[in-house]
This record gives structure tokens, C-alpha cells and sequence, in this order.
């Protein structure tokens, strides 16, 4: 084919595929075929009509291209909005979802229609992240309808596109005006929902106005990664039907001299649920953005958990439900008390047994098993460490961007000494959610475990400036203190590892640095309770335990010096 055959323009692309095909044809394959015919032919009559051509229908999939992307989504939601008045006379066993993806962006055309490029990529992918029923825009498309009053998105924050350099902004379509409720309610499920409103800013100042709108759009990054509560987009104080049962996230911002104060209120159905209020230094605009963002997305989701959980409490009915179960569980886990752990998973597996499809769920299974294999249990380290990597892996199977999934992950290879793997997916998780705290503390640690002491602390603080909330910040700060002790900065282990304990009484790593650190220091008589403390909370890192994976043997002769030093020795 010549050159001159090919076309470059600009376009908007539609691809969808089925979603369960393969189970589908398995169990009926002569009627799923009649119904993907079926199912084509709404695409292609809605794709007709809102200008655009359809390119290719190969296996179970539907391709089509328009010349706006208005046309593309409106094709994309009235196809869906048909097919789900369709599946009502289909027993639900045997309904045919489509997952449907619409990009803007530039495509090469040959002179037999076939089109090809980064444009069919991207829109490809966005297809793969949609929910079965559901709707996937990238933000050049989003850029386009944003101001659709008809029309309700939900920041799904960023997403890796094979062959594409830059990670790609997508956003969930969940509802319009005239969309049929079918529709809603499959992009809804019964996790809770958060709608968030401008910032509004009290004072008249450009430069607040413009770092308002930079931390609204941190913020909206930041919550999208909250994945058991989904994120609705509000535009213009408009809000939509789907909208008014969801959680309302609203606030204000002013500025007096170089201080800033952001004051925030959740509302459900109009009932106040929490004010939240947070104040920062103006230095550099761009940190005080990741700072506040971090801060302001975790007191949201621990209030919504709060609310949860009170509302699980309060309905006995709703006790016995996935969801129900999971809140139960999540917020035993929430708690970081080991004593609680037990309990969270009971909760946690029995929800996943009822509901296989709870992403979140798998997350916290994953977390309580590492704790089980590193602290609680530590002589059945294997078994749960392998039952850790497990739960990850299925929490990813459904949800491939869940932040905790990945973080799990990371957590165990390196615990397994795969440091390598481990640095790896840190590397991907920063790349794709660069001021998340878990990303950010997540890729610190692989730094210090690779000996890259002050890059790691330079991650690990930006981790902790923005996790007052956050339940993991207890292995932030040991992290830290690893770090300094590793330098021979034995004074600086001392302070984060005493603040660690003082937050976190219950968790050992404060009390390890503590008594390491002073045991170094000469202060052998103040190291000693600290360390027959964290002893007793884990028998992990004992002198007669082999050497953990992730230290080197140098890092590990340090430790068991100080220990010696301490009177605990082999």
C-alpha cells in the first residue's frame, strides 16, 4: 500500500467489545451469536445516525469513527441505553453487556476505510477499563461535552496505554438527563458516590483563583483513586437525579498574607455529615496542592467510612449483605489494631464469598495477610505471605488501577527479597498517580531498600506531610527511621521512630528504631524497654531471625550491632 493511500485526520472513535463473551459462548452458543448480530445492529443504527461509520465488527467487537466526539458518546449512550431495555426480557445469567470506549485524537486512514493509531489505542483501552453497560471517554473527548448539561463524568483518574508514551486522564460516563435509570444504576453500583463542587474562593485574587482550580483538579485525581467510593463530576451547580443520592463534597478557600485555610462540607441528601477544615503555607503552590489534595481526599474517606459503618450498624439487613460485610471489615482493619485483624477478615472473606466482584475487599485481605506473615504470625510467614500475593492478584484482576492492589504487591516482593519487582511496579505506580501518599511512601521505601537513603526520605516525607489520616503511616515513618539509621543518623531514627510511637503505640517499628537508635547512641539503659517492646508485639527481626530480605548484610550487621549493644543478642 503506497503512502499516498493514507490518510492522517483527526477523529472520534467508538470501540466496544462484550464483556463475558467467552462464558457466554460456553454456555449457549448458537443464541449468543443471534444476540451479538442483534446487539451489532443497535450499534450500527445509532452510529448511522449521529454521523459516524462503522469500521470493522471482528470477533465480538464494534468499531466505529465520527467526526465529533458529541456524536461518538451520544451514539455510545443511546446504543447502551437500548441494549439495556433489551436485557430486561433476557434472564440475567444470559444478558449481553457491551464495555464502550470514546477517544478524540488522530487516527491514519487507508483508502479502504481501515483505521489505525494512536487514537484506535487509546479508545481501545478506555473500552477494556469501562464497566460491563458502561461508558469510558478520554479527556479530549471529555474537553469536548464537559459543559453538556445532559451529561454527569467521573474523574477515573490515569491509566497506562500500551504504545502510548503518557498515561491517558479517563472519565466514567454515569448518567444524563434522558439516559434510562438502567443505565445509571449499572454505573452506579451500591458502593457510595461523591459528587464534588468548585472551590469557591473567598476574596478577589487571580492567583487564588488559579490555584484553586489546580488543587480541584489534584483533588478529583486524588478521591478517583478511592476505589470502593465512586467519584461524580458536578458541573456548574447542576446536578443530576444519580447525583442527589450521592455524598456532596463542597468547600471554600481564602488566602491572608502566605497562609491559606480550605474549609470543606460533606453532605448526604442534604444532612451535614462532616466539616472538614485544613490550613497550609503558600511556598511553592504546586506542593501545597499535593499537600492539601492528600489531606482533604483522606478525612473524605474516612468520613465517608464513618458514615458507612454507622449506617451498616444501624440496619441489620444491611449487615448481612457483600457490601454490608465489607464496610464491617474495612473499618475493623481501619482501626490498626492488630487485636482487630481476626475479626476484619472474617468480615472481609465472607463479603468477598458473597460478592467476588469487590475489588476493595481482596485489597484489605491482602493487607491483613502481610501483617499476619510479617507481625502476628511470623512462623507461618509462607503461607500468608502467599495468600497476601493471592488476594492482591485478584483485587487486580478486577480493578488493574487499584493504588492498594499494587502497594500490596510491592509490599510483598519485597518482603519476598524481589526487590527488583518490586521497584518496578513502585516505578508504575508513581508514574500514574505521582502525589499519591501510597505512591509516593511506596516508591521511598524501595529507595532505602536499595540504599538510596536520602531519596528515599525526600519521597517518604512527601508522603507523610500529606497522611495525617492514613492508616499506613505508621510503616511511613519506620521506613524513615530505617533510612536514617542506615545513614548512622542515629539522632534522626530517634525522633521518627519516637513520633511513630507516640501515634502508633500498638505498632512495633516505632519501638525498634527507638531502642536501636538510643542503643547507639550509648543510651543503653532508656533502649532496652523499647526494644523487649517491639519484641513483644513481633517476634520479626529478633537476633536468631534470619536476616530480612530486603536488608543487605551490611544494614543487617548495623541492626544486630545495635541490638547487642542493647543486651538482646544470639
Amino acid at each position: 500500500m503506497g503512502e499516498e493511500e493514507i490518510k492522517q485526520r483527526l477523529a472520534a472513535i467508538l470501540a466496544a467489545d462484550v464483556a463475558g463473551y467467552t462464558r457466554l459462548m460456553a454456555e449457549n452458543e448458537s443464541a449468543t451469536i443471534a444476540a451479538l448480530n442483534d446487539s451489532r445492529a443497535v450499534f450500527r443504527t445509532h452510529t448511522e445516525s449521529n454521523s459516524g461509520r462503522v469500521v470493522d465488527m471482528a470477533g465480538d467487537s464494534v468499531l466505529a469513527v465520527f467526526s465529533s466526539a458529541i456524536g461518538a458518546i451520544k451514539a455510545a449512550v443511546d446504543a447502551q441505553e437500548e441494549l439495556a431495555v433489551r436485557n430486561k426480557e433476557v434472564p440475567e445469567d444470559h444478558r449481553m453487556w457491551f464495555r464502550v470506549g470514546v477517544n478524540l485524537g488522530d487516527i491514519r486512514e487507508a483508502s479502504d476505510g481501515t483505521v489505525y493509531g494512536d487514537g484506535v489505542n487509546v479508545a481501545s483501552r478506555l473500552e477494556s477499563l469501562a464497566e460491563p453497560g458502561g461508558v469510558m471517554i478520554s479527556e479530549f473527548a471529555y474537553q469536548q461535552v464537559r459543559r453538556n448539561a445532559d451529561m454527569t463524568f467521573a474523574d477515573a483518574g490515569l491509566h497506562e496505554v500500551k504504545n502510548v508514551a503518557d498515561p491517558v486522564r479517563s472519565y466514567r460516563l454515569v448518567g444524563s438527563n434522558d439516559v434510562a435509570p438502567t443505565l445509571a444504576a449499572l454505573a452506579l453500583p451500591d458502593k457510595p458516590s461523591i459528587a464534588v463542587s468548585a472551590i469557591k474562593v473567598l476574596g478577589r485574587s487571580e492567583d487564588l483563583e488559579e490555584f484553586s482550580v489546580g488543587l480541584s483538579a489534584e483533588l478529583g485525581t486524588l478521591l478517583s483513586h478511592i476505589r470502593w467510593i465512586n467519584l461524580m463530576d458536578e458541573h456548574d451547580g447542576q446536578r443530576d437525579q444519580a447525583t442527589s443520592a450521592a455524598f456532596l463534597l463542597s468547600g471554600s478557600i481564602r488566602a491572608s498574607g502566605d497562609r491559606l485555610r480550605v474549609q470543606f462540607q460533606i453532605k448526604k441528601e442534604g444532612r451535614l455529615v462532616s466539616n472538614l477544615q485544613v490550613d497550609a503555607q503558600l511556598a511553592d503552590p504546586f506542593a501545597t496542592q499535593e499537600e492539601l489534595a492528600n489531606e482533604i481526599a483522606s478525612r473524605v474517606e474516612a468520613a465517608v467510612l464513618t458514615y458507612e459503618r454507622d449506617r451498616v450498624l444501624a440496619n441489620k439487613r444491611e449487615q448481612d449483605t457483600a457490601w454490608g460485610k465489607f464496610i464491617l471489615g474495612y473499618a475493623e482493619a481501619a482501626k490498626n489494631d492488630l487485636s482487630t485483624y481476626p475479626q476484619a477478615k472474617s468480615f472481609l472473606e465472607r463479603s468477598v464469598a458473597l460478592d467476588p466482584s469487590l475489588s476493595k475487599a481482596f485489597g484489605e485481605l491482602s493487607f491483613i495477610s502481610f501483617m499476619m506473615a510479617w507481625i502476628i504470625e511470623p512462623d507461618g510467614f509462607e503461607h500468608h505471605i502467599d495468600e497476601c500475593t493471592r488476594f492482591a492478584e485478584r483485587c487486580l484482576a478486577i480493578d488493574p488501577e487499584d493504588i492498594y492492589g499494587h502497594s500490596m504487591m510491592i509490599m510483598a516482593y519485597n518482603v519476598m527479597g524481589r526487590l527488583e519487582d518490586a521497584d518496578a511496579i513502585a516505578t508504575k505506580m508513581l508514574r500514574v498517580a505521582p502525589n499519591h501518599r501510597m505512591a509516593l511512601a511506596l516508591y521511598g521505601s524501595c529507595r532505602i531498600f536499595a540504599e538510596d537513603y536520602d531519596d528515599g526520605i525526600d519521597y517518604i516525607d512527601r508522603a507523610i506531610r500529606t497522611s495525617s489520616r492514613e492508616p499506613m503511616l505508621c510503616w511511613f515513618m519506620t521506613w524513615k527511621a530505617i533510612a536514617h539509621y542506615g545513614k548512622k543518623d542515629f539522632n534522626g531514627s530517634l525522633a521518627v521512630a519516637r513520633d511513630c510511637t507516640l501515634q502508633f503505640p500498638g505498632y512495633y517499628g516505632g519501638h525498634r528504631y527507638q531502642g536501636l537508635s538510643l542503643a547507639q547512641l550509648g543510651r543503653i539503659d532508656e533502649a532496652q524497654a523499647p526494644l523487649a517492646e517491639s519484641f513483644r508485639i513481633s517476634k520479626m527481626g529478633m537476633p536468631a531471625s534470619p536476616k530480612p530480605k530486603f536488608f543487605s548484610t551490611t544494614y543487617w550487621e548495623l541492626v544486630l550491632d545495635g541490638l547487642a549493644k542493647a543486651g538482646f543478642s544470639t
